[in-house]
């Protein structure tokens, strides 16, 4: 089944994704709470060391987007930042509390806790290639890049409720 039939609540740890060919299970969820307003990323190993994280905001019907880490060296602006000759300017931005379940450590560039308060840049550019900010508490900034996906192109396998 593709993740076009699947809410967010069914999604979890030991949830295989399958994306652009290539299996990644979830080890870590976060789920944010902005005012009510309520959205998780999903991280998913695909190889030893490399994962992607893939959020979903269900507020805005299913808007799914697909990161992996990278150092960008430019700290977040709250209007546009220039990131190898290209402008991107910013989609979203806030603060909001999150709740992390799985081994979310595991990503080995946060200090993050079971549950505290969540900083937030998103930044696009006119081909859609999104760099996002995150701060967990008073950590650094944990910079990627990612894109929108089409949640038809992830198969999901071995998921805690059959939606149907």
């Amino acid at each position: 089944m593709s993740l076009a039939n699947f809410y967010p609540g069914n999604l979890g740890v030991s949830t295989t994704l399958t994306y652009r060919d290539v299996d990644s299970v979830i080890f870590g969820v976060i789920s944010f709470d902005f005012d009510g307003v309520v959205w998780q990323d999903y991280l998913a190993e695909h190889t030893e060391g490399q994962w992607w994280r893939f959020g979903v905001e269900p507020d805005q019907g299913m808007k799914l987007a697909a990161f992996e880490t990278q150092r960008l060296g430019v700290d977040p602006r709250p209007d546009a930042i220039t990131y190898e000759g290209d402008t991107y300017r910013v989609t979203d931005s806030g603060h909001a509390y999150y709740r992390t379940a799985g081994q979310t450590r595991r990503t080995g560039q946060t200090a993050q806790f079971d549950t505290g308060r969540h900083a937030y840049f998103d930044f696009e550019n006119d081909a859609r290639a999104i760099l996002s900010y995150e701060r967990f508490d008073a950590g650094p900034w944990i910079t990627s890049i990612g894109h929108h996906v089409d949640p038809q192109a992830v198969r999901v396998s071995n998921f805690l409720v059959d939606p149907a």
